[in-house]
């Protein structure tokens, strides 16, 4: 058997005279891929030991900066514990992890 190269013309010739149905998608199907809500990551807890800062000066000022001007940012939260020096932190797995980014500057030795 012997194989011939077509000519991309002669291709397109070729395909213009057969009768290939085209396949599409439905179109309910793009909107129901366009309007499918968005995965909700659950928030949860988890305490920071802090090693030099106070943890109830280290959860003002970081509430101070995850606060906005109208009160109150649901997607953090951050609860000092001064028995432990810990912070309790209540957020997504990626707030958190921005905020220990954020702690871990914070927390050094001072003089």
């Amino acid at each position: 058997m012997r194989i011939r190269h077509l000519a991309p013309l002669a291709l397109a010739a070729l395909a213009s005279s057969c009768h290939v149905p085209k396949v599409e998608r439905p179109a309910h199907h793009a909107e129901a891929q366009a309007s499918a809500p968005e995965q909700t990551v659950e928030p949860q807890y988890e305490l920071i030991a802090l090693e030099y800062a106070s943890a109830p000066e280290m959860a003002n000022t970081l509430s101070a900066l995850i606060h906005d001007a109208s009160g109150r940012d649901d997607k953090l939260r951050v609860i000092a514990d001064s028995r432990t020096n810990a912070l309790l932190v209540y957020g997504t797995p990626e707030r958190i992890a921005q905020l220990k980014e954020l702690i871990a500057q914070l927390d050094r030795e001072v003089g």
